[in-house]
């Protein structure tokens, strides 16, 4: 149930992104807001881009 998560994170930015489809349902909508707040909390982006920086590959 797609509305469990309410979105899928969007790579490749530097901050924390969420779509969601534009006829998600409120259920989905709140738990999309959940799932940014997660990832913030985690440092989500952080720790890609630190793991890139280990590769010698910095995102731009």
């Amino acid at each position: 149930d797609y509305a469990t998560y309410g979105g899928a994170p969007l790579l490749g930015v530097q901050g924390v992104v969420i779509i969601c489809h534009g006829a998600s349902p409120a259920k989905a909508i709140k738990n999309a807001i959940r799932v940014a707040g997660q990832a913030v909390r985690s440092h989500l982006s952080d720790d890609i881009a630190a793991e890139f920086a280990q590769d010698g590959r910095v995102p731009a």
